[in-house]
Formats: C-alpha cells, sequence, structure tokens
C-alpha cells in the first residue's frame, strides 16, 4: 500500500513538474475518406459549404458497387419546373430516401423528400424560367450511408440521366 502511494506521487510529481505534458490541442488530423466510404457531416463541411457559392454545383460522392440508382432530371422549358425521376438500379431495393434540392440563381432553394423510392416515383419542384438552377440530389441508404449522387445546373429544355456519382461542376 504504502509503495502504491509513492508510486502514485512520484507519477502526480513528474506530471506537475512539466516531464509529462499532454500534446497541445491544435487541428485534427486530416481524414482520408475513399469512394467507397460515405459522407460524414462535419462542421468543417458545413462551415466550408456555408461560405461557398451556393449556385456552383460541387463534386459528387462515387457509389459503391451494387448501391446504384439511376435518375433523371428534367426542366420544363415553358414552366421551369424541374422534375427528378427515379429510373431504378442494383442499389434501389437499399435506398431509404432520396433528397431533391433545387437551389435558384437568387440563393433561394426548396426540398423535396421521396421515402422508399421505387421506379417511377419522381417530385416537380418550381425552378426558374429564364437561367439555370442547381439540382443536387442526396441519397440516403438502408446502412446510413449518404451519396451526394447529383450536382448539377439545369437550364430550360435540358434533360438529364445518371445519378451515379462523380460529376459536378459549373455555376449560375
Amino acid at each position: 500500500m504504502l509503495l502504491a502511494s509513492i508510486a502514485c506521487c512520484a507519477a502526480l510529481l513528474l506530471f506537475v513538474s512539466g516531464c509529462c505534458l499532454l500534446a497541445a490541442p491544435g487541428p485534427a488530423p486530416a481524414k482520408t475518406v475513399s469512394a467507397d466510404q460515405p459522407r460524414e457531416a462535419t462542421w468543417v463541411e458545413a462551415t466550408a459549404a456555408a461560405t461557398a457559392d451556393p449556385c456552383v454545383p460541387q463534386p459528387t460522392d462515387a457509389v459503391p458497387a451494387g448501391y446504384e440508382v439511376e435518375t433523371g432530371i428534367a426542366k420544363d422549358p415553358i414552366t421551369g419546373e424541374i422534375t427528378v425521376k427515379v429510373n431504378g438500379g442494383k442499389g434501389l431495393s437499399l435506398l431509404q430516401s432520396m433528397e431533391v434540392r433545387v437551389v435558384h440563381p437568387d440563393s433561394s432553394d426548396e426540398c423535396k423528400v421521396i421515402n422508399q423510392p421505387k421506379v417511377n416515383d419522381e417530385v416537380t419542384i418550381p425552378g426558374t424560367k429564364d437561367g439555370s438552377d442547381r439540382v443536387v440530389i442526396e441519397k440516403t441508404y438502408s446502412n446510413g450511408a449518404i451519396y451526394i449522387t447529383d450536382d448539377a445546373l439545369i437550364a430550360g429544355r435540358e434533360l438529364r440521366t445518371g445519378g451515379q456519382g462523380g460529376g459536378g461542376g459549373g455555376g449560375c
């Protein structure tokens, strides 16, 4: 018992005297994310997203094999309405929800969600008649993984298919 007390006091003295310093707080180490890993929402990402131009598409996530779900994006040239349709794919049974967000040139936006998407499910969101709207599609899978598979500018009378990730670019 006496020996344990002496050892404890010695350790405390070493710590207080500065021989055993704790690492100073600093920036968190960089995290490497592969294409097979889902996104994690972090404070750094949220800050970067808040300061980025909302009309500029960002790179999308690569979806792992077996999780692919094709989506189609169309914009009506007369009304400006944007329709996003689920076309199907290997990962459809694993898809829990799909969030579609349309960002207008004035930075206003609107979101709609399809829960438990099936082939031919679609959402329609008002877009601008004269100008390009940014369309972002975020897919959440039953294992909790979240992937942004589409992030593109859609001008009048435009039709896009895809939804596998790996794209992005352009600006309003």
